[in-house]
Formats: structure tokens, sequence, C-alpha cells
């Protein structure tokens, strides 16, 4: 009987991670109908969505070690260099994932609620606001002649 217990137990325990990443048909539902949801399903949900942009993140900064390595080789200058353009890289990469995070939780709210006009007015501005905020970042990177 107490070996039972344990096995159910443990099986009941290794669920429960299984669990946070998938919702049963009633938290579909109340997702659906846009029911209050518990703080554990409110957990679970901001769990499961953050997974992805988490998995992302590690995946460029294995790609950016993976660089450094393969250029390391190369010299001193080089390496420098990748240094130079990895920290360039997080922040532009960052104030773009800013930007574009910003303007489509917008769009997603007016999408929502069946403005499509004012979605659209959303994008029209993330442009201008992308769109403006670059074009003088265009001075800096002209080509060296040679």
């Amino acid at each position: 009987v107490h070996g039972e217990s344990r096995a159910l137990r443990q099986k009941t325990d290794s669920n429960r991670l299984g669990d946070v990443f998938l919702n049963t048909q009633e938290e579909n539902l109340q997702l659906i109908r846009g029911e209050a949801l518990s703080y554990r399903q409110q957990v679970r949900l901001v769990i499961r969505l953050s997974v992805p942009a988490i998995l992302a993140e590690i995946s460029s900064i294995v790609m950016q070690y993976i660089d450094a390595a393969m250029v390391g080789s190369l010299g001193k200058d080089a390496t420098a260099s990748i240094g130079l353009v990895t920290s360039t890289t997080w922040f532009v990469g960052g104030l773009c994932i800013s930007a574009a995070m910003g303007f489509s939780v917008q769009a997603a709210q007016n999408i929502g609620a069946k403005e499509e006009a004012a979605a659209r007015d959303v994008l029209r501005q993330s442009l201008l606001a992308c769109g403006g905020s670059g074009s003088p970042w265009r001075h800096f990177w002209r080509p060296a002649s040679g």
C-alpha cells in the first residue's frame, strides 16, 4: 500500500510540471469567454507564453559565443571587433524588440476589441516611429571608401 501511494505521488509530481504548459479545456473556455483566471492559472499562462522568448534569447547569446569562438583563432583584432559588434547588436536588438513588443500589445488590444481602424493606426504609428528613429542612423553606416 505504501509503495502504491509513493508511485502515485511521484506520478502526480511529474505531471505538475507538464500541467504548467497545458491548459485544461475549462481554462481554455475561461480565456475565450474573458472570465477571470485564478492566480495559479495566470502564473501558468505567463510561464507558457514566456518560454519561447526565453529560448530565443538563449539561442541568440549562444550564437554570439559561437561567433566569438570561431573568430578567436583569427587574432586579437578580430576578437575585439566581435566584442564591439556583440554589445552593439544587443543594444540595437533590445531597442527593436522593445518597440515591437510595445506596439504589438496595443495592436492586439485593438484587434481583440474588434477595432481594426485603431489597430491600423497603431501599425502606421509604429512604422513612423521606428522608421523615423532609424533614419538618423543611416549616416553612421556608410561604406568606407577604400
